[in-house]
C-alpha cells in the first residue's frame, strides 16, 4: 500500500487527500503504512491514531514513532481489539479471530499499560475519523465480520476507507468474495475495487447517510 499511495500522491482522480485530516489505521503491525503516511511532507495529517492489539507490537509502534521523532499528538499508537470494540462474543476456547487469546487476570505491566490505551469506542461524529486505513488485513475470513463493524463504528459520515486484501487461499477469489460479500450487507458502505494486482486487492469504501424516504400518506376523500 505504501507503494500505490506514493505513486498516486497529487493525484487526485486517483486517490483522496490526506491533507488536515485525523486517520486511523487499523492492525498496524510495527507501523510502516502509518510512519510512511505520517512522514509524507506533501500532506501534513492532522494526526494519525495507529492501532494493534497484541503487547509487543504496540511497544514496537511506541518505539519506531519515537525513533522516528514524531509528536506523540500526531503519532498517536491505541490498544483496539476487534471483537472487544463490537462486543462479539469469542469462540468456546477464548480464542479471536486471529488465533490468540485473551487473558481474564492481566499480570504484565505493560499488558496493564495498553489495557489503559485502549481506543474507546466514539460517543460523537467528532469522535470518528476522516480516513480509514488497513493494509492487508483481511487474510482469514473469520477476520472479515469484527473488521467491517469497526470500520463502519471508527468512520465518520462521508468519511473514506482504504482496505488491501490479499487472497492467500489455495481456491483463488475466497477472500474476495467473503469480504465483497460482507462490505455488501452494509447498505450505507459504498465500495469499489481500485486495484487488482495478482493476490493483492485495494479498495475504496466510502461511508454514506442512508436515508430511508418513506411515501406520505394519503388521506382518502
Amino acid at each position: 500500500m505504501c507503494q500505490w499511495f506514493l505513486e498516486t500522491n497529487g493525484k487526485k482522480n486517483e486517490r483522496d487527500s490526506f491533507e488536515g485530516k485525523r486517520v486511523l489505521e487499523l492492525g498496524a503491525g510495527v507501523g510502516l503504512l502509518g510512519l510512511f503516511l505520517a512522514k509524507q511532507r506533501e500532506e501534513v495529517l492532522d494526526a494519525i491514531v495507529v492501532t494493534e492489539h497484541v503487547t509487543s507490537l504496540l511497544n514496537v509502534l511506541e518505539a519506531n514513532g519515537k525513533l522516528n521523532a514524531l509528536d506523540e499528538t500526531r503519532f498517536v499508537v491505541k490498544r483496539l481489539l476487534w471483537e472487544e470494540a463490537c462486543e462479539m462474543e469469542k469462540r468456546a476456547d477464548g480464542s479471536i479471530a486471529d488465533g490468540s487469546t485473551t487473558a481474564k487476570n492481566i499480570e504484565d505491566e505493560d499488558d496493564r499499560k495498553w489495557m489503559r490505551e485502549t481506543l474507546g469506542k466514539p460517543t460523537n461524529e467528532e469522535e470518528r475519523f476522516d480516513i480509514v486505513i488497513g493494509s492487508e488485513l483481511a487474510y482469514d475470513e473469520r477476520i472479515i465480520p469484527p473488521l467491517l463493524s469497526v470500520i463502519d463504528m471508527f468512520t465518520k459520515e462521508n468519511g473514506v476507507v482504504w482496505i488491501s486484501v490479499v487472497d492467500r487461499y489455495e481456491k483463488k477469489g475466497v477472500m474476495i468474495e467473503c469480504f465483497e460479500n460482507e462490505v455488501s450487507k452494509y447498505a450505507h458502505l459504498i465500495f469499489e475495487r481500485r486495484v487488482s494486482d495478482g493476490k493483492f486487492h485495494l479498495y475504496r469504501i466510502v461511508k454514506k447517510n442512508v436515508t430511508v424516504v418513506r411515501s406520505p400518506h394519503r388521506t382518502s376523500r
